[in-house]
């Protein structure tokens, strides 16, 4: 086995251990020994790391030392020569306890900012291993030119970024700069077979076009939408956010996640709701809760559209929707967007509600209904538990009834009839 003396010699100077305990390289095991060596006081050594039997590995100096051809004293001198000829790269690898593959992602997200404590340090080491881990898994045959493949591969580097860096030393517009600059690492890093430059193979470029679909120059039109563009429009929130911006649709709430949507809070196109049929306070189901579900879709109807969140509190609080389960059937998300669908039907008509998208999605770990509304081509009236044939309107970040006069006037202005 080889051993690394730790002192001494220096970090990356290697000696070789007793012939009684010593036996074969290739059966190394990761542990500690002491031995006196025939001098005063005791030196401790640790196996190596993977990066440095690979380069004795390459050196050839493993087969020899099994094969008896070389003695102790030569192979001393061979090891020390060997660990002078590292690289600075190499040698900072091994320091930091990084594979050189591990290292050029560490040094991505930590260069040149943000500045990070030591124990921040240690997570985004962490990271960088958890993600290459990963990322392995996911570059298989022709990775780069299959949009939904190479989409996958930029979504996870987000998601496991999101989960493992720490918040303050990362706001949103470094972490998004990390990402697209781990990402275009790995697609200029690894190939087509999923092997790295680290590993001595060349990567030949592959054309945007071929792998990840890229935005057409000019206005976007169906016709200059294609296969790959779609298909990737399917995996990446973030290509989706770029085709939105040439479509001249930033910031639509439908385009936005769960997590966007709560932290801008209510506004023009965003609803909170805690419950669709429960009134927590007098903990009994209310009438009153589910006519405000119909109030704030008919609202997003009349006005530019928007999107509802049910189970969220006025707080931006993560309630969730198992209160209002308790009132459907079957007792799920299948049952209530059932009931909810029903509901809006009775109180709106067929035709608005296919105007609307209602889904289950789990956020923190609760269910929460998202219901996403397009504005409509006609005026729409609701009905109530209270009323019949009333108009609603969106206004700044809540829904209004209109009067019969102004919703007359409104109608008028907005569809050019009554």
């Amino acid at each position: 086995m080889f051993w690394r003396v730790l002192g001494g010699l220096g970090a990356l100077t290697f000696v070789i251990g007793g012939l009684d305990i010593l036996s074969d390289l290739e059966s190394c095991d990761v542990v500690t020994l002491s031995h006196s060596g025939g001098r005063a006081g005791t030196t401790t050594y640790t196996c190596l790391t993977d990066f440095e039997a690979n380069a004795l590995q390459r050196a050839g100096m493993i087969a020899e030392y099994n094969a008896g051809s070389l003695n102790i004293d030569e192979y001393l001198r061979r090891l020390i020569a060997l660990s002078q000829s590292l690289t600075d790269e190499e040698q900072r690898a091994v320091a930091e306890g990084l594979t050189e593959e591990e290292l050029a992602i560490f040094d991505l997200l930590t260069k040149p900012e943000p500045v990070l404590t030591d124990a921040e340090l240690d997570v985004v080491k962490a990271s960088a291993k958890r993600l290459l881990t990963e990322l392995h898994e996911k570059l298989v045959l022709d990775w780069r030119r299959k949009a939904s493949t190479a989409a996958d591969v930029r979504s996870s580097i987000r998601r496991l970024l999101d989960a493992d860096l720490p918040a303050d030393p990362y706001p949103p517009e470094v972490f998004d700069a990390k990402v697209q600059a781990v990402f275009d690492h790995v697609a200029t890093a690894y190939g087509d077979d999923g092997r790295s430059v680290c590993d001595g193979t060349t990567v030949e470029p592959v054309t945007p076009a071929g792998g990840v679909a890229v935005v057409p120059a000019g206005p976007v039109t169906a016709a200059s939408l294609t296969e790959e563009v779609v298909e990737q429009l399917r995996h990446d929130a973030e290509f989706v956010a770029l085709v939105a911006e040439k479509l001249g649709l930033t910031g639509r709430p439908e385009l936005r996640t769960i997590d966007e949507l709560i932290d801008n809070d209510e506004d023009y196109a965003v609803e909170f709701k805690s419950t669709a049929r429960w009134d927590l306070r007098e903990n009994q189901p209310s009438k009153g809760m589910e006519d405000a579900i119909v109030k704030t879709v008919a609202g997003f109807l009349s006005t530019d559209g928007g999107t509802l969140l049910i189970g969220i509190g006025p707080d931006r609080s993560v309630i969730g929707i198992a209160h209002d389960y308790e009132r459907v059937k079957p007792k799920n998300g299948d049952g209530f967007v059932n009931w909810l669908t029903t509901h809006l039907i009775n109180a709106l008509g067929h035709t608005p509600v296919t105007r609307t998208r209602a889904r289950i999605a789990v956020h923190q770990g609760t269910e929460i209904c998202r219901v996403d509304v397009a504005a409509s081509p006609v005026p729409v009236r609701a009905k109530t538990s209270k009323a019949d044939g009333v108009f609603y309107c969106r206004m700044n970040n809540s829904t209004r009834e209109l009067p019969e006069s102004d919703a007359a006037d409104y109608i008028n202005d907005r569809w050019g009839s009554a």
